[in-house]
């Protein structure tokens, strides 16, 4: 079963126009990193569109490489606070290793690990970058987590 574990601090942001509760979220699911990592053919273009060269290497934006069946993985979501839907802004920040035979409250315990490793400065800057002004930054467990993309939305 895969899981998504939502963190209980949040940043309110704004950007100009509407509010956004941001959160950290922890995924823990069949690995997808190594596909992700394979190897891929770039071409290089100028403002007008044109092939100036082309090269080999691994995709940008991907999560670092973990081996083994199963992966750990830190996400972005906006939530909703009226009705608690939940939305990954952010496919993948970064990947961590798993063994693979975890059940849900080993999931959970490393989860609670990997978020407590995390800082509030950089929580707010994953959360907001350098463009989003913050609002607010609290701690409020969701009461009603929600099923995503096949994935089971968990909170503690």
């Amino acid at each position: 079963m895969d899981f998504l574990i939502i963190d209980s601090r949040y940043c309110v942001l704004y950007d100009g126009d509407y509010f956004i509760e941001s959160r950290l979220a922890i995924s823990y699911g069949r690995n997808v990193t190594i596909e992700m990592n394979k190897e891929v053919c770039y071409e290089v273009c100028d403002a007008m569109g044109n092939v100036v060269d082309t090269f080999r290497g691994r995709p940008f934006l991907t999560p670092s490489l973990q081996h083994g069946d199963f992966v750990f993985g830190l996400h972005v979501i906006c939530v909703n606070p009226l009705d608690e839907k939940v939305q990954i802004v952010d496919g993948w920040i970064t990947s961590y290793a798993a063994k693979g035979d975890e059940g849900k409250e080993e999931i959970i315990k490393k989860a609670r690990l990997l978020f407590g490793e995390i800082s509030e400065e950089d929580y707010k800057w994953l959360n907001a970058g350098d463009d989003l002004e913050i609002r607010n930054i609290g701690m409020r467990p969701m009461k009603t987590p929600q099923y995503i993309q096949g994935l089971l939305c968990n909170d503690f």
